[in-house]
């Protein structure tokens, strides 16, 4: 998840302060749905789409000031988005699917210090049978 520009007066999120799974990992889950359409035959070549992604973060941040100062805060944030990109068939009846998404963070639910929401862009990469 890209670093972002807190608005005025919210804690910055830095990627060396966040937990558990080493730097940049936040702690948390997410889910999301999403649709799709082919702009050729079904589940090959070039495609786009929409999704919609909830995510829940436990985050450790910290502000380097004036004056310095950390903290911890749990946000629940909601994620619409456009998404495209390519499909290659793979042998089989499976399918290997690169796409790109840009959407926007919005912050819903907050304990604690407010952090940063905003644009983000989305790398997916994806392997499915059927």
């Amino acid at each position: 998840m890209p670093e972002l520009e807190p608005e005025p007066g919210a804690a910055r999120t830095t990627s060396d302060a966040r937990r558990p799974g080493g730097p940049g990992l936040p702690d948390g889950w997410g889910v999301g749905f999403g649709w799709r359409r082919w702009l050729e035959s079904y589940g090959a070549g070039w495609n786009f789409g929409t999704r919609l992604d909830y995510w829940r973060l436990d985050l450790d941040w910290s502000d380097d000031g004036p004056p310095p100062r950390s903290g911890s805060t749990d946000v629940s944030v909601l994620v619409p988005s456009l998404e495209g990109g390519y499909s290659w068939p793979i042998r089989r009846g499976g399918r290997f699917d690169f796409n790109v998404g840009l959407g926007y963070e919005f912050n819903v639910d907050t304990d604690g210090e407010e952090v940063g929401e905003g644009a983000i862009l989305m790398l997916g990469v994806s392997f499915s049978w059927g």
